[in-house]
């Protein structure tokens, strides 16, 4: 716990030096060489303003600043399932399936839990608000962004990533894989958006693709 608070502490003064309100680390590769991990720091962060994205995914941080943008709402991310058996996910749903639930947009105080059950590092699991949801990603080119809408059934402690967000999306879920872009990562924040990402898209030049 200290050394997440070291990490916390640490990224939200870089992020106040460098007036910045994104920020994403290459996780992986940085466990390697210290077993430290910035997931309870990324969930206090988000909660403060500042937008995290995990295994340094600069279009996962892009598709959270802008979800959070249009929601002024927190914005989490992690791994996409949008087929039976990826990341978890059951037939006729979808899934994020990552280690950031800003406290926020939890139901219940924190359990605390290592990383990847690897016996270091922090992580934290809090039943997720069974609320409307909208989920954003954006492309590499950061010309489209794909967009959906829909509700958050539950969530559940995971062995290896230690929240599963298992969500029924509005529209026909077997178009997913023709309008999905970007990295295996997904940003989610509460409420339907998909009205203002229009617009958000518009402005900026970008195509959107949604159900």
């Amino acid at each position: 716990m200290l050394d997440a608070t070291r990490v916390y502490l640490a990224l939200r003064d870089l992020c106040a030096r460098e007036d910045a309100n994104g920020v994403t680390i290459n996780c992986g590769r940085f466990t390697e060489e210290r077993p430290v991990v910035p997931c309870l720091a990324f969930d206090r962060l988000i909660d403060e303003g500042i937008m995290c994205a995990c295994e340094g995914d600069i279009t996962a941080m892009l598709a959270s600043l802008m979800l959070h943008a249009v929601s002024e709402q927190p914005v989490l991310m992690g791994n996409f399932g949008y087929r039976a058996g990826m990341f978890e996910a059951g037939s006729r749903e979808v899934t994020i399936e990552h280690d950031l639930i800003p406290l926020s947009m939890a139901s219940r105080p924190y359990t605390v839990r290592d990383y990847h059950t690897r016996e270091f590092g922090v992580t934290a699991y809090a039943d997720i608000r069974q609320e409307p949801m909208t989920l954003l990603n954006m492309d590499s080119s950061l010309d489209r962004v794909v967009c959906v809408e829909g509700e958050v059934k539950r969530s559940e402690d995971g062995g290896h990533c230690r929240i599963i967000i298992h969500m029924d999306v509005d529209g026909d879920l077997a178009r997913l894989p023709q309008v999905l872009v970007g990295s295996q990562h997904m940003s989610l924040a509460f409420g339907h958006w998909l009205g203002a990402v229009e617009e958000a898209a518009d402005l900026l030049g970008m195509q959107l693709a949604h159900l």
